[in-house]
């Protein structure tokens, strides 16, 4: 009777209406005391099977392997607080109203810009690209995919319309020991999820900036990342390429530690995004 009437509605236009079925919910013998009232088997099934439903209807769906699992950092560090920098972030956003969005780990929140933080190692060269395009900042030291992917559920994208955003994620899942088929399938949840927040925005998907001693391996991921971009309506960049030499390895008079662009290495970067982004 319950389901005949929901497809009724359904039919009739209401919107915004769901039912939760005996079958997500998955009792089985072990999940009752008597047959009808959950144990704690049972209040389990439930609230696992209401936080599915509700995730899939407010776009936050996480999937099963790290990469795909929003969370925030729990980390402490003395270079910046996450929780902090995120309230800056959406204060930044009513403010500002970005136009353009630059999202990535410790090699984009150094760089310049908003939310200002002290460590600005690029400052010259985003005041230059950057700042006259209304550009907001959403790098976080330390981030992974899924870090990010608890921040675009969590405001950094919403109340706005950027009309270009730049992705640069995943070189601190390879310290985390993801495999390339992790980082390729987080970065397609995130990449869903921010289209869902701004799905008028065009997303350029940048290959993973090369590092001291993992240039090979992220050579062969970002090739990898370039054939995700197109089927997602992405556009593939890979400025990092501005920071090797000849023989495929780090120009390290471009670097601060073999990971982090110093100035003249984000000066690089800059000219080479700048070509992509309106102006």
């Amino acid at each position: 009777m319950l389901a005949e009437t929901f497809d009724s509605m359904k039919m009739m236009g209401f919107r915004n209406i769901y039912l939760l079925t005996t079958e997500a919910i998955g009792f089985d013998i072990e999940s009752t005391v008597d047959g009808t009232h959950p144990n704690d088997i049972g209040m389990m099934k439930y609230a696992d099977a209401y936080e599915t439903i509700i995730r899939k209807i407010l776009n936050e769906e996480k999937g099963t392997i790290s990469t795909t699992i929003p969370v925030r950092q729990r980390r402490d560090y003395n270079t910046y607080d996450f929780m902090q920098r995120h309230e800056a972030v959406l204060q930044t956003i009513k403010e500002k109203q970005p136009t353009v969005v630059l999202i990535g780990n410790s090699i984009t929140h150094f760089w310049g810009g908003e939310p200002e933080e002290n460590i600005n190692k690029g400052a010259n060269s985003w005041k230059k690209y950057f700042e006259p395009l209304n550009t907001l900042n959403l790098g976080f030291g330390w981030d992974r995919i899924e870090n990010v992917l608890w921040r675009v559920y969590h405001g950094e994208l919403d109340g706005y319309n950027a009309k270009q955003i730049v992705l640069t994620i995943g070189t601190n899942n390879l310290s985390s020991g993801n495999s390339d088929e992790e980082i390729l399938t987080g970065l397609q949840y995130l990449i869903k999820a921010i289209k869902q927040r701004q799905p008028s925005a065009s997303i350029l998907l940048s290959g993973i900036y090369p590092r001291r001693n993992m240039e090979k391996r992220i050579e062969i991921l970002n090739k990898k990342i370039k054939q995700i971009a197109s089927p997602m309506k992405a556009v593939f960049v890979n400025p990092g390429m501005m920071l090797l030499k000849p023989d495929k390895k780090i120009d390290e008079k471009l670097f601060s530690d073999g990971l982090h662009p110093n100035e003249q290495g984000y000066e690089k970067l800059g000219l080479y995004l700048s070509k992509f982004l309106h102006q």
